[in-house]
C-alpha cells in the first residue's frame, strides 16, 4: 500500500545568557468515529492514545495556534515571496507554551496573548500529545527535551512544569563541551522516539542557560493512496515562467470545494482524524491570494467543504526551508527579546531574554510517503476515501502555486502550513 509519512524534527534552542455548540457536536461525532476506528485495529497499537476531549476554555488554544500559524505564514511569505516554503506552527507553539512557564509580568502577558492563558495552554498541549496515535499505520509523536547548563540553577517549578506537563526529558549537562551536549541530547531522543531522529548539532556557549527541544514525528498512510504508474511529468505554471514537475494522479471521493476565487481539496489519511488541505487559487500569482487567506477563511472552508467524486492531480515535491525568526518573535512577544525588559523570573533568578529563533524544515511529498524535518532554533539569552466507479464531478489540477495545510479534524489544529510554487 502506498503510504503517507510526515516526519518532522523540531529543535527550539533556548539559550539564556546570565545577567461551544455546533462545533462541540461535530467534535463529539469525530471522537466517536475515532473510538470505533481504534477498536478495529487494536492489534497495531503500540501505545494507546487518549481521545481528545477539550473543555470550553481549552478549545480556544487551537484557535490561538492557528492564528499563530497564519501570522507565521504571512511573515515567512514576506521573506520568500513566490518561492516554496513550509513551517511548523504547532512545534513553535509547543516551545512558546513551555517557555511561558518561566515568564512573568508583561512577558507572560505577551506569551498568553499568543498561545492563551498559561495553565489552559499547558492543559491543552498535554492532552494533545496524549491523543496522538501510536500505531504502525499512524504514528505521531511529540517529544520535548530540556537541556540545562549545570553551571546555573533553574527554578524547580519551571523544571517540574516541563517534565510533568510536557513530559520533557530533563538533562543537566556542562555546556563547555559541545560534543558531549549534542551526544546526550541525541541519545535521549534516540531512546525515546519510535521513528528515525535526525542528528542535531548545536553550539552551546558557557553562558547559555538552557536548550529546549521539541521533536514532532508524523507518519500516516494515505486513505486513498496514489499509484506511481500514473505519475507524469507535466507543466507547472508559475507567475513568470512554466516549469516541469511530476504530477501524481488519483480518482475517488474527496472533500472538495469551489468558488470564483479558488478550489480546495482535503485528502484524508489512514487515521481519519488527520488531513491535508490544499487551497488552489484561480490565478498563477499566489501573492495577493495568500495574504488575503486567513484563519477565518480556513475555518469557514472546513465547515463548507463536502464530498465529491474528484480526479486529482497533485505534485510530487520536496521543499526545504531555513528561517531566522527572531524578528517574528520580537513582534509577537516584544519584551521577550529585549535584554532590559524580558521577565523570566519563574525560570531562573538570573536575567535572560530570547536572542535568536531559527526554524529549519524539509518536507518530501511522493506517491509512497511524505517526509519532513524541521528544526526551530531560538536563543533565549539568559467518512473514508477510496477509488470510485462513478463519473468524475470535478477535476482538481494543482499545476500552479497553492497553499497546503496538515491538520487534525477534531480540534482543527494546524501541524504544518506551506506554499508550493514549483521550485
Amino acid at each position: 500500500m502506498k503510504r503517507f509519512e510526515y516526519y518532522t524534527f523540531v529543535l527550539l534552542t533556548i539559550m539564556m545568557l546570565v545577567s461551544c455548540n455546533s462545533r462541540e457536536q461535530y467534535r463529539e461525532q469525530k471522537m466517536k468515529e475515532s473510538e470505533s476506528k481504534v477498536d478495529t485495529i487494536t492489534e497495531e497499537v503500540e501505545e494507546q492514545e487518549e481521545l481528545l476531549t477539550l473543555t470550553q476554555d481549552e478549545e480556544q488554544i487551537p484557535v490561538k495556534v492557528n492564528d499563530l500559524a497564519f501570522d507565521l505564514f504571512r511573515y515567512v511569505r514576506g521573506l520568500q515571496q513566490e518561492k516554496s516554503f513550509v513551517v511548523s506552527p504547532l512545534s513553535l507553539a509547543y516551545i512558546m507554551g513551555m517557555t511561558a512557564n518561566g515568564a512573568s509580568g508583561k512577558t507572560l502577558q505577551q506569551h498568553e496573548t499568543v498561545i492563551g492563558r498559561n495553565d489552559i495552554a499547558n492543559s491543552f498541549f498535554q492532552k494533545y500529545a496524549r491523543s496522538l496515535p501510536k500505531r504502525k499505520t499512524a504514528m505521531i509523536e511529540l517529544l520535548n527535551v530540556l537541556a540545562a547548563n549545570k553551571q546555573y540553577t533553574l527554578k524547580k517549578e519551571f523544571v517540574d512544569s516541563l517534565t510533568n506537563i510536557y513530559q520533557a526529558g530533563a538533562l543537566n549537562v556542562s555546556f563547555e563541551d559541545a560534543n558531549a551536549v549534542n551526544r546526550i541530547i541525541n541519545d535521549w531522543l534516540q531512546q525515546h522516539a519510535h521513528g528515525k531522529v535526525p542528528t542535531i548539532s548545536i553550539e552551546p556557549q558557557p553562558l547559555d542557560l538552557i536548550y529546549l527541544i521539541n521533536y514532532l514525528h508524523f507518519k500516516n498512510h494515505w486513505s486513498n493512496p496514489f499509484n506511481e504508474s500514473r505519475t507524469e511529468l507535466s507543466e507547472f505554471k508559475r507567475a513568470k515562467k512554466i516549469v516541469s514537475v511530476p504530477l501524481m494522479n488519483n480518482r475517488g471521493g474527496y472533500l472538495f470545494f469551489e468558488n470564483p476565487r479558488f478550489q480546495a481539496l482535503s485528502m484524508q489519511y489512514y487515521d481519519h482524524n488527520y488531513r491535508m488541505l490544499i487551497v488552489l487559487p484561480k490565478t498563477h500569482n499566489i501573492g495577493k491570494f495568500a495574504y488575503g487567506f486567513n484563519y477565518s477563511d480556513f475555518d469557514k472552508l472546513l465547515d463548507e467543504i463536502s464530498y465529491h467524486n474528484v480526479e486529482v492531480f497533485f505534485p510530487k515535491f520536496t521543499t526545504e526551508s531555513n528561517f531566522d525568526l527572531i524578528n517574528f518573535v520580537k513582534r509577537i512577544v516584544p519584551s521577550a527579546t529585549d535584554i532590559n525588559a524580558a521577565e523570566y523570573g519563574r525560570l531562573c533568578d538570573l536575567p535572560s531574554y530570547i536572542s535568536k529563533v531559527r526554524q529549519i524544515v524539509k518536507i518530501e511529498v511522493s506517491e509512497k510517503e511524505t517526509e519532513a524535518t524541521a528544526e526551530t532554533i531560538s536563543n533565549h539569552t539568559l467518512k473514508g476515501e477510496g477509488e470510485v466507479e462513478k463519473d468524475v464531478e470535478a477535476i482538481f489540477r494543482a499545476d500552479h502555486p497553492f497553499l497546503y495545510f496538515i491538520y487534525d479534524d477534531i480540534s482543527r489544529t494546524i501541524l504544518l502550513i506551506g506554499q508550493y510554487c514549483g521550485d
